[in-house]
């Protein structure tokens, strides 16, 4: 038996906003072909989705040097790819420069688990070390304001 009625939920991430803009089109386009090809009626709605993360360079660059200063160059990691992680923070970068830090923050004498995990235990000692980041960035851009741009 094939139900009258289905409803289809999923989520769609991608790394630049004009990348979610092609494939919201093509997801239309294939719903479409599947309607005229089955005689049947689709509808597609996207709820407003984030923004893409983009992180300012100059921003960056001062919040990698500030953690290598706090961390020592061997405890910071650069991420080279994309995240697809969904994050309401690009809407403030949409406003003032800025950039994500991800900053490790699980207990060592416990097994890890992800950060909406229900046994997710900070370390607080993270917060400690977070704060000397954020305020040896302020430091560094501090000393060279002009880094501090919209747009770089």
């Amino acid at each position: 038996m094939i139900p009258e009625i289905a409803h289809l939920k999923g989520s769609l991430r991608s790394t630049k906003d004009q990348a979610r803009d092609v494939l919201h089109k093509r997801i239309e386009d294939i719903a479409a072909g599947v309607a005229r090809s089955t005689g049947t009626r689709i509808e597609v709605r996207f709820q407003s989705p984030l923004p893409a993360v983009v992180n300012d360079t100059n921003i960056s660059a001062a919040l990698e040097q500030a953690s290598k200063d706090v961390l020592g160059v061997p405890q910071v990691g650069l991420i080279d790819q994309p995240s697809m992680g969904g994050e309401d923070f690009s809407i403030y970068l949409q406003q003032i420069p800025g950039s994500m830090l991800r900053l490790g923050c699980a207990r060592p004498d416990v097994k890890a688990v992800f950060l909406h995990s229900p046994y997710f235990d900070i370390d607080e000692r993270a917060l400690i070390i977070g704060s000397r980041i954020m305020l040896q960035t302020a430091l560094l851009l501090s000393m060279n304001p002009r880094l501090i741009q919209k747009g770089n």
